[in-house]
């Protein structure tokens, strides 16, 4: 995992394929709320369905 808490780092995806990383951790500024980019959708897994009314 490819970890990074800058508030804006467009390069994260490109870094973490070169490091070898098979996703990446982002906290902006560590103030969160945090995203979690995966790089292939192989590795996409939905363990969970949310569904919203209005």
């Amino acid at each position: 995992m490819y970890y990074t808490e800058k508030h804006w780092h467009s390069d994260a995806t490109t870094e973490a394929s070169r490091a070898g990383k098979h996703c990446v951790l982002a906290n902006p500024d560590r103030q969160g709320p945090r995203e979690y980019i995966v790089l292939e959708e192989s590795h996409v897994y939905p363990e969970y369905i949310v569904e919203f009314e209005c």
